[in-house]
């Protein structure tokens, strides 16, 4: 994760903070307020009684009353100034420099490329799109550019299945050059054998 993305993950999750915050004190200044109105309803209540005289309350919806707080100003402030949400330009120019790693597998990062589109929320085309054009394998890419992957995990089995035909395939022929290195020496000592006979013979 590079310092920009750290720097929106822990704006947004400073902003979910305050945003939680607000809702704790907003139910307990409702709540308050409520207790507050209970009580002097009911002494009310009592004097009424005693002087034998209706009730005249005119309290309003305490719930229904926005309560003025200015956190909620810092939480878009902040929002606004920083951007927590990357725009299409910042989310294009990473996903087009997160090119693999010189130690890094083909599979490794097919993971990272998908983790980090999910992260920006990007579609499973435009992350395939994107990891397509990064592969640095050629052989790779000209073996699944007529594919039309949906997901990224299709693309991941595929480029497995790859690797592992490839691997197959390379074992084949080394087995297969092994056996011809075994033939052709097998055929020289007989070859060798064969003149040592004939050589004994003529003795």
């Amino acid at each position: 994760m590079d310092v920009s993305d750290n720097l929106h993950s822990q704006i947004s999750e400073l902003c979910g903070m305050l945003e939680n915050v607000i809702s704790v004190i907003q139910q307990q200044t409702n709540n308050n307020a409520c207790n507050r109105l209970q009580s002097q309803n009911e002494v009310s209540d009592d004097v009424a009684e005693q002087r034998n005289e209706p009730v005249a309350l005119g309290h309003e919806n305490l719930h229904e009353r926005e309560t003025p707080i200015v956190w909620r100003d810092l939480v878009a402030a902040l929002r606004e100034e920083f951007g927590v949400e990357p725009d299409e330009v910042d989310i294009s120019f990473k996903m087009q420099n997160a090119t693999p790693k010189p130690d890094e597998s083909i599979n490794e990062y097919c993971f990272r490329m998908s983790a980090l589109g999910k992260r920006n929320y990007l579609s499973e085309a435009a992350i395939i799109k994107y990891t397509r054009e990064g592969l640095n394998h050629r052989e790779l890419q000209i073996a699944i550019a007529t594919i039309r992957f949906k997901t990224t995990k299709e693309m991941r089995a595929t480029n497995y299945e790859y690797f592992s035909n490839m691997a197959s395939t390379s074992h084949n022929m080394k087995t297969a050059a092994s056996y011809r290195r075994n033939d052709f020496a097998n055929k020289a000592v007989g070859k060798q054998n064969d003149k040592s006979v004939k050589s004994q013979a003529e003795r």
